[in-house]
């Protein structure tokens, strides 16, 4: 129970939950501090290897998971400290979107934009785009090796 301005209290009134604080971040790379209630916990996600993604807690063994096409959306991490839920999203430009830690069902932190649910249509569309952007890069030098060979030629 919490009080109020009044001095009341009411039992619908909620705790705010105690945010984690980020020590570092990088392309794909993220160092949390997240207060747990056996103490603080250090929260590491990489998304660097390719087609693999890891989340680790104090440095332990991180929980690793394939991903050939695209990022796997969601870790679920059984802990001393307690049960982690991670989400991450991705832009297809590789960016991170948003990333959220749930610790016992209670949102410890969050960054980006606000986390939206899983479509299936949105990650098809991702994934679409990651191509067709990779594709762009891979054979813009080579379209223009073969535009600048075809100009010569007429000249």
């Amino acid at each position: 129970m919490v009080p109020s301005l009044t001095g009341e209290t009411n039992e619908f009134m909620a705790v705010q939950p105690t945010m984690g604080t980020l020590i570092s971040n990088g392309l794909l790379q993220r160092v949390v501090d997240i207060p747990a209630p056996s103490g603080s916990v250090l929260l590491r996600y990489s998304g660097r290897d390719i087609g693999r993604e890891s989340v680790s807690i104090n440095d332990d063994d991180p929980v690793s998971h394939s991903s050939y096409f695209w990022y796997v959306p969601t870790f679920e991490i059984e802990h001393d400290s307690g049960s982690y839920i991670i989400e991450i999203r991705i832009w297809p430009w590789l960016a991170l979107r948003s990333m959220t830690v749930t610790l016992d069902k209670n949102m410890v932190y969050t960054e980006g934009s606000r986390p939206y649910e899983v479509s299936w249509m949105t990650e098809c569309t991702n994934i679409l785009l990651f191509f067709l952007l990779s594709a762009i890069l891979i054979f813009a030098p080579v379209l223009t090796a073969i535009g600048t060979q075809y100009v010569l030629r007429i000249l």
